[in-house]
């Protein structure tokens, strides 16, 4: 039995988190603001899955949708199609762990996989912890009061964040918008670093670098170049960053690498990083 999800089946939807020992992102999709709809599938009074569906004011060109249930569970297409009938807009995308069940079931029924997301934890122990910063190098705390160099920098973001994310394209907002994002508040500005070019008047390429959940962790942000000619610029800001980790007392360095982005995958080919997991992206169009 489907039927529609309600706050009286919360505890129920605890539970099956709890038996299948999965985030609770389930439970707080259901209380988002972007929250559209959710339906559980029920065998014997107990819950055995659930599909949540919302939107995303960032991408909000695609209807977003989670599947939790029981690997025996094969009414998946069922419970999928509660959802479609609710006139939601395509295309709806999911995210799902490589290789698990739910990953096989979107490869069998034609879904379009969109994008794989490798997520490696890099071991600082070999990186030096000692260096010396180059002269076009500065740090993004360095230049944030220069804002001809801030308008260069977000501009340059901006561009390259929507060249890389055309299969499910950013909505339109004004550069104060993007700052806001670079300039967030887990951003580490003095481990996040520009190249300048000769006159110092033009960002080359960023990279940035942010806390993480784990004291012991950082987090390697957004990379990009002004052409895919100087990404060589990235590889040796990368290299700074690691070594300014391990000087600070972090012991690990993790972040996502896009298949999608040839920025990420050049930094993710050059260092050799072992790969911990993989998460593909799937969209369904019609």
């Amino acid at each position: 039995m489907i039927k529609k999800y309600t706050t009286a089946d919360e505890d129920k939807l605890k539970k099956l988190i709890t038996t299948l020992n999965v985030d609770s992102d389930s439970l707080y999709l259901t209380k988002s603001p972007n929250y559209i709809c959710s339906y559980a599938a029920y065998e014997k009074e107990e819950m055995v899955a659930l599909i949540v569906a919302w939107k995303s004011s960032f991408h909000p060109f695609c209807t977003y949708f989670k599947i939790i249930s029981h690997p025996e569970y094969t009414a998946l297409g069922e419970l999928i199609a509660e959802v479609e009938q609710n006139g939601m807009a395509y295309p709806l995308q999911t995210g799902v762990d490589e290789g698990t069940v739910l990953d096989h079931y979107y490869l069998e029924q034609d879904f379009d996989l969109i994008r794989k997301t490798y997520l490696p934890k890099i071991n600082l122990s070999n990186s030096p912890g000692i260096f010396s910063m180059p002269n076009n190098v500065k740090t993004i705390h360095e230049i944030s009061s220069n804002a001809t160099l801030v308008t260069n920098l977000v501009s340059l973001v901006k561009r390259i964040y929507e060249e890389t994310h055309t299969v499910n394209p950013v909505a339109e907002f004004e550069l104060e918008k993007w700052r806001e994002m670079i300039f967030a508040e887990d951003l580490l500005a003095e481990g996040s670093y520009v190249c300048l070019d000769k006159s110092g008047e033009e960002v080359l390429a960023y990279s940035f670098l942010h806390e993480a959940e784990t004291n012991d962790t950082v987090e390697l942000g957004w990379v990009g170049s002004r052409t895919i000619f100087e990404m060589e610029y990235i590889i040796s800001l990368v290299g700074l960053q690691m070594a300014y980790a391990k000087q600070k007392g972090y012991q690990f360095m993790e972040g996502e690498f896009d298949t999608t982005d040839p920025y990420a995958m050049n930094v993710l080919s050059h260092f050799t990083i072992p790969i911990n997991s993989v998460l593909n992206t799937y969209q369904k169009k019609s």
